[in-house]
């Protein structure tokens, strides 16, 4: 037997507070110890029997001092012993340390945290007393480690929003998946010896400290202090999900060949496109995205959310949000509220098909030839207003060779199986210095990634959209549509909160090169002003 420590450490420290200024008692007053109690007053023969069958006879015959709100026989008329016994009845109906009328002289209400880990109020309406919604008597029975209460009804039991997803065999995908991350540690300086098996080996109330990666990510639903609501696939919602998400995560497996040259900042790679490193990545991804926006803080009215926006524990917003539960209806949890689904209704663009931007001045993942960089404030100007964070790239030219153009490659992360419109964003002269000259530039650009073939490597140069080369404006902002309606076909998802095994090198690039001729170095400057590259999800949605 043991009590689970769910990730926050338990306070046993003892209650001070004598016995005597609860029940006007002494401790000498009874010798036994309180299943000696519970067996010796006739009135819990169905309590001593469930306690006795399930172990439990043992806790209360320890050291520890609990508050026992005792179920009589007539409260057990019903009750058949199960395998929820100890959890939902036994645990559910007894307290660590001794609670009493005196706790509830400068309050009305407390909360009590059960053996279970749930929670009930002990409250004083005027002279009565109640516990978990039920009158009770008030005069408890001492005990020589516990005062009992008898019960005449059972105390409700609620599961958390953790046990549901356990509890029933709808929901067995997504708690096979969730419990993935369990790990339990024992705590010996936190358990309570309470005898010795035919062995003669120590028999503990063991203590574990519980830990899932997952759920401290994303929510402690488990902990019954926490309040969340949550959606709850069905199986076949987590079929029909992983069916449809799955397409966006294909990618490729293990490394072949870098061919890549140390003199170049060109990326040359070749990848096996099928196998079961690549299976591996595109499952673990999948299930990832599939449950990171299952949670959210707080219970809340679905149809009218604040600001009409709800935010998932994952950071992820969704917005006019009520259509994420509709056909279910909100179920009262021991920590919240959870909805039962046959379907999960997140917006692919919402959730996991999200646009990705790249900050030019951001130093991570980015290279460059032929070229002196430097980031540049815009705070100063203007243009603080347009330009994104603040600050821009400026990559000079280092060569006035039209064979050596100034040329700079930045790494997209977490990029999909999925289509895009691929923007660049260029600040004129004035972002830095709103006295500087005008000057204008034309450009190209190169997109390497890993081809169907499994070949990394870059497409021709892209240098003009529609017909229409890439010149910068030389005193106003610049929005590049480079490539339209464009599709990858693998992910590069680089991104993993959990294991270091599922991430991939960055494997798409954009280079970036000025596009100027020696005969038009009169017309055109070399000097990129670069603010940042934008992957714009092209989305069903989109397109209407």
């Amino acid at each position: 037997m043991f009590s689970v420590l769910m990730g926050l450490p338990l306070l046993f420290s003892c209650q001070d507070q004598l016995w005597e200024e609860h029940y006007g008692k002494t401790t000498t007053e009874s010798q036994q110890n309180a299943m000696e109690v519970l067996r010796q007053d006739g009135h819990f023969t169905k309590f001593c029997a469930l306690l006795e069958a399930t172990g439990m006879d043992s806790v209360l015959q320890s050291a520890q001092t609990f508050t026992i709100w005792a179920p009589t026989d007539q409260a057990l008329s019903n009750y058949t012993l199960d395998e929820h016994t100890v959890k939902q009845l036994i645990k559910n109906h007894v307290s660590r340390f001794v609670y009493g009328r005196n706790d509830l002289v400068d309050t009305a209400s407390m909360r009590i945290q059960m053996l279970n880990g749930k929670y009930h109020w002990f409250e004083r309406q005027g002279s009565a007393l109640r516990f978990a919604g039920i009158d009770f008597m008030q005069k408890g029975i001492p005990a020589k480690n516990a005062i009992i209460y008898p019960m005449d009804a059972l105390a409700p039991f609620l599961y958390n929003l953790w046990e549901r997803t356990a509890g029933g065999p709808d929901t067995d995908s997504l708690y096979s998946y969730l419990s993935g991350f369990d790990t339990y540690t024992f705590m010996p300086t936190w358990s309570t010896p309470i005898g010795k098996n035919k062995y003669g080996q120590t028999v503990y109330d063991s203590v574990f400290d519980y830990r899932n990666d997952w759920a401290r990510r994303f929510g402690f639903v488990y902990l019954e202090d926490s309040i969340y609501t949550m959606i709850v696939p069905k199986n076949n919602a987590w079929v029909e999900a992983y069916s449809r998400i799955e397409p966006y995560f294909k990618t490729f497996g293990r490394l072949v060949a870098d061919n890549s040259s140390t003199s170049s900042i060109i990326v040359r790679r070749t990848y096996q496109t099928e196998d079961a490193i690549a299976d591996s990545i595109a499952r673990a991804h999948t299930k990832e995205v599939l449950v990171q926006d299952l949670v959210f803080r707080k219970v809340f009215d679905v149809n009218q959310v604040d600001g009409d926006s709800l935010f998932s524990s994952s950071g992820n917003v969704f917005h006019h949000p009520s259509y994420l539960f509709e056909s279910s209806s909100p179920v009262e949890a021991s920590n919240g509220r959870y909805y039962l689904v046959d379907k999960l209704l997140h917006k692919p663009i919402e959730s996991w098909h999200k646009p990705i931007l790249v900050e030019a001045e951001q130093q991570s993942g980015r290279a460059f030839n032929y070229a002196s960089i430097v980031n540049r404030s815009a705070v100063e100007t203007v243009f603080v207003d347009s330009v994104s964070g603040l600050s821009y790239l400026e990559v000079n030219p280092t060569s006035t060779n039209a064979l050596f153009q100034p040329q700079v490659s930045f790494d997209i992360p977490n990029v999909l199986a999925a289509t895009y419109n691929i923007y660049v964003v260029c600040a004129p002269p004035q972002a830095y210095d709103s006295l500087a000259a005008e000057e204008v530039t034309k450009l190209q650009f190169y997109l390497n990634y890993v081809h169907a073939d499994g070949s990394m490597k870059e497409d021709a140069a892209i240098r003009s959209m529609d017909g229409v080369d890439f010149i910068t404006n030389g005193r106003g902002m610049t929005r590049f549509l480079v490539a339209k309606n464009f599709t990858f076909p693998f992910a590069n998802y680089t991104t993993s909160p959990f294991s270091e095994t599922d991430k991939q090198t960055v494997n798409v690039k954009i280079r970036i090169m000025t596009n100027v001729r020696a005969a038009e170095t009169a017309v055109y400057n070399r000097t990129m002003r670069i603010d940042y590259i934008l992957f714009e999800p092209v989305t069903k949605e989109s397109n209407e």
